[in-house]
């Protein structure tokens, strides 16, 4: 029998058990691969052989880390603020994405011309909200 647990770092640093011990996985072979672990997370494992007896102890845990990702993308993109109305300029918000076990350092906005042209970097900071301007009226970008 193969258990599971989310783990965290204690105050030594060491990474120990955070919630509880979830079953994962029974068989007769003497490996098994986790699936569907997130980027960035530690995790814990323990085993115990089972025989017509019952249940044996369980070893020690083993603790791992899985790599970290880049972030997922941000959401709830919204226009919070275009005062004074028609003024050529519009504050754009974003929620924090997940991380995905590395800090966000910034985020890149990026806006079209209006008139179907690429893209360019409006924005490169570590804010959640930009106000952009320049913008000009009765155009769609």
């Amino acid at each position: 029998q193969v258990d599971m647990c989310r783990a965290a770092a204690g105050a030594d640093g060491e990474l120990e058990e955070e919630g509880g011990w979830e079953r994962v996985h029974e068989s007769r072979e003497t490996s098994w691969r986790a699936a569907k672990l997130l980027p960035g997370r530690p995790y814990g494992f323990r085993v115990r052989a089972v025989n017509a007896k019952g249940p044996g102890a369980f070893s020690a845990p083993a603790f791992y880390s899985t790599a970290a990702s880049v972030p997922s993308a941000p959401s709830a993109i919204e226009v919070v603020s275009d005062e004074p109305p028609q003024g050529g300029k519009v504050t754009v918000q974003w929620d924090v994405p997940a991380c995905n076990g590395d800090p966000i350092q910034s985020y890149v906005l990026e806006q079209d011309d209006g008139r179907g042209g690429p893209f360019t970097v409006v924005y490169n900071g570590p804010e959640t909200r930009c106000c952009v301007g320049g913008l000009q009226a009765g155009v769609t970008y």
